[in-house]
């Protein structure tokens, strides 16, 4: 029996354009995005690399500066050690000669005086007192005193003489104990010894009384110790 027969149908095949292109773009899209994705990474990569570079750089030049400016104050410190040790042995110095000057003027002043005394005049001079000073005793607290005084000639009732010494601080005026003459020769007498100052008392003056008969003379002098630091 012979077969039916049956229509033939060819079949085309034929490709789908749009979903190529569809695609395309989104590759085209993907790869665009990767390539601005990875310009930003290596854009802040090098910008960070930089960053760290400057910040080496500061760093290295603050530490350069702070060494710079330790090694000029160290300078300045020397150079002011060294003028303060200048200054201070200008001051030693001015100090020594003003001492000096001071010792020298006072042997001279104590020469002329011995030449006065070894001269027939001077049994004319008046009752005077020629020099007083105090120095420095064992403690704060006390000084030597030394006086020299010239004590005229005359009948037995001025023959004698009295010292008295008074300390006078903050409106009052005490007492010293004045000594025996050290060295009495005719003309004059030198006394000294240690006067010791009462506790919480604040010098400012010495006030010396010389006594002979009824001749009376006294004189001021400002509480000085010489050599006293």
């Amino acid at each position: 029996m012979p077969r039916p027969s049956v229509p033939r149908v060819k079949l085309a095949l034929v490709p789908d354009r749009d979903h190529q292109r569809w695609y395309f773009w989104v590759g085209a899209f993907c790869l665009l995005a990767l390539a601005f994705y990875a310009s930003y990474r290596w854009g802040e990569y090098r910008a960070t690399r930089a960053v760290v570079g400057i910040s080496a750089q500061l760093d290295a030049a603050k530490a350069s500066s702070v060494q710079a400016v330790a090694r000029v104050e160290e300078r300045f410190a020397v150079r002011a050690r060294e003028m303060a040790i200048i200054e201070e042995a200008a001051q030693r110095l001015r100090d020594d000669h003003q001492e000096l000057l001071a010792a020298t003027a006072a042997l001279e002043d104590r020469v002329i005086f011995y030449r006065r005394l070894a001269s027939p005049r001077a049994a004319n001079d008046p009752l005077a007192i020629e020099f007083f000073e105090l120095l420095p005793g064992t403690s704060s607290q006390e000084v030597k005193y030394r006086l020299m005084v010239t004590r005229p000639q005359g009948d037995a009732n001025q023959v004698n003489l009295t010292v008295n010494a008074f300390l006078v601080a903050g409106g009052r005026r005490i007492p010293l104990p004045v000594q025996a003459p050290r060295f009495q020769f005719r003309y004059y007498q030198a006394l000294s010894g240690l006067w010791t100052v009462p506790a919480g008392v604040v010098p400012e003056r010495i006030d010396v009384q010389l006594r002979v008969g009824r001749t009376v003379l006294e004189r001021r002098f400002k509480w000085e110790v010489k050599g006293a630091r």
